[in-house]
């Protein structure tokens, strides 16, 4: 660590006494060169129009990224968050939460799709056909009324911020309009369903006043587009979706904003916003060039590439430091919520019996879920210990003669309450008196592993199957569950430690990433291997073989 500071101090000093060369070598060599100040002004403004256009075209991109993605509104979020985002139609402008409303089908169509949908329900494939059914033209206050519903049946699956739009707007639009009963009937059951209404229905009503006054400012003009309105700009694409946002750009010196175009320096970067170099700013740099020319610029070139070089190597240094703190950080934050679950539960049972506050008949359920926790709890500590005694290199294994199929099915049994808490189906194919040479808490802590991940990770289809047997001379482990898999592209890598996939249902789940890593060293620790593929139709198989005499002492 010291080294590398020396030499970065080295580096920085290296770069200081070459910049004092270069101001000694500009100050008494160079002479005026007044041609070449605006040329290279000219130069710089070109290159950073061009860099402020495409972040431009980056911060457009990310808008309407953003405003085509499910505008889900959760506890952490505000639908003050979601951009600007507007449709620009041949009758006016409308804010692009709406912007469902304006696709239609025939009235057949819709009746038809309407009818498949209740069909399908109450499966999400039935979400197509509702959302078919809900453009069907309005005519009449009756075909309101079933748009309405087949609005409702969309937000049932989809719990989209676009979804409780179009309902506002079909509910209270004046032509064909609903009674004041059917009205107030919908605005109830919005309400029930959606908690937030009454932020939506406001944050609605301000993008229908700007989405008015995007229309009083339009040129109505064919393609894509950008218009200043109210010093923000309007970007308009081929689809006529729009984004109304702020420019956030940033220049270096000497190129200045403004909103309005320099006569001798602008270039337009937006309408309404360009870049320029000021007036004052090119008159000093010709008296400073005439001091400044060949050598000074020799010398700056090596600067640059040195300078570039040094901040490269310290921002890559950065970079890892800043890798290795995030995967500390969450590996913390990880297992301590991971122990925290069970210490609470474990915690507020204890306290219940203590107080004698259930019935006789709850004791025993309370004192399982008890017990449940607290080898749930083992489990994560023995994990985070066995991988701490792993990278000091201190793990020892410690060979006995074991019955193989007993420890399988008592580790079995103490899932047992948490099998049945979380509707698991659990099939066991487990050869009976099957001996071996192993450390029973290593083989322990990988099936424990296994069964954890096996229940973490299973959507739908609650189905574990468990096997045990010999074959060729090694002792066969499968866990396999009907889970969400693993792709193929991290089958080698999800052993390694800290190793998650960034799906989002894995994601969602909260795992400290060493447990198939402590799993496999663990094995291999006893001569044995552990590996995974693909379960049919869907979910994942672990097998670990481990050799039927083992001798491994393990150190």
């Amino acid at each position: 660590m010291r080294i590398r500071y020396l030499l970065n101090a080295g580096l920085l000093l290296l770069m200081a006494g070459l910049f004092g060369t270069a101001v000694v070598l500009n100050r008494n060599h160079f002479t005026s060169a007044n041609a070449n100040v605006e040329i290279a002004f000219e130069r710089e403004l070109r290159l950073q129009v061009r860099h402020l256009r495409k972040e431009l075209e980056q911060q457009e991109d990310e808008l309407f990224a953003r405003a085509e993605q499910p505008l889900i509104l959760d506890e952490a979020s505000s639908v003050a968050d979601f951009p600007e985002h507007f449709l620009i139609l041949p009758n006016g402008v409308v804010p692009a939460c709406t912007a469902g409303l304006a696709e239609t089908v025939s009235d057949k169509e819709a009746k038809e799709a309407f009818r498949s949908g209740l069909a399908a329900l109450p499966d999400k494939a039935a979400l197509p056909h509702f959302k078919t059914a809900a453009q069907l033209k309005v005519k009449t206050a009756d075909d309101l009324y079933r748009k309405i519903g087949a609005w409702f049946n969309v937000l049932e699956f989809e719990r989209d911020v676009r979804s409780v739009c179009c309902l506002l707007t079909l509910i209270h639009q004046s032509s064909p309009a609903l009674t004041e009963s059917q009205r107030l009937f919908f605005n109830d059951m919005l309400g029930a369903q959606v908690p937030n209404l009454e932020q939506i229905a406001a944050w609605l009503k301000q993008q229908e006043a700007t989405a008015e006054r995007i229309d009083q400012y339009l040129t109505r003009q064919k393609g894509a587009y950008r218009t200043t309105i109210n010093e923000r700009t309007l970007s308009v694409r081929e689809d006529g979706r729009a984004v109304l946002y702020p420019p956030r750009l940033e220049t270096a010196p000497p190129v200045e904003l403004i909103r309005s175009a320099d006569e001798t320096a602008g270039m337009e970067i937006a309408p309404g916003l360009y870049a320029t170099i000021p007036k004052a700013t090119v008159a000093e740099a010709q008296r400073n060039i005439r001091r400044q020319y060949r050598t000074g610029n020799t010398i700056m070139a090596l600067m640059a590439l040195l300078g570039a070089g040094l901040l490269a190597g310290m921002a890559a240094s950065a970079q890892r430091r800043q890798k290795l703190n995030a995967l500390r950080t969450q590996f913390i934050a990880t297992v301590s919520h991971e122990l925290r679950t069970p210490l609470s539960l474990i915690r507020l049972h204890a306290e219940t019996l203590h107080h004698g506050r259930i019935p006789p008949e709850k004791v025993a359920e309370y004192h399982q879920t008890i017990l449940t926790e607290s080898e749930r709890l083992s489990g994560i500590v023995n994990n985070v210990l066995d991988f701490s005694r792993m990278e000091r290199g201190k793990l020892t294994i410690h060979l006995e003669t074991v019955n193989l199929s007993d420890c399988t099915g008592q580790i079995i049994e103490s899932f047992a309450s948490r099998f049945e808490t979380e509707g698991f189906k659990v099939e066991q194919r487990i050869k009976p008196d099957i001996i071996s040479r192993t450390d029973p808490l290593a083989f322990s802590q990988i099936l424990f592993n296994l069964l954890d991940n096996a229940i973490k990770y299973s959507d739908g289809t609650k189905i574990i199957e468990i096997g045990l047997d010999v074959s060729k001379g090694w002792n066969i482990l499968t866990v396999a569950d009907q889970g969400i898999g693993i792709p193929d592209k991290l089958k080698k890598p999800i052993f390694d430690e800290f190793t998650r996939s960034d799906d989002s249902k894995v994601t969602a789940r909260r795992g400290s990433g060493i447990g198939l890593n402590v799993a496999q060293r663990l094995a291999e620790k006893m001569g044995g291997t552990i590996e995974v593929a693909d379960n049919r139709p869907k979910g994942t198989v672990f097998t670990v073989r481990l050799k039927e005499r083992n001798e491994t002492t393990g150190g």
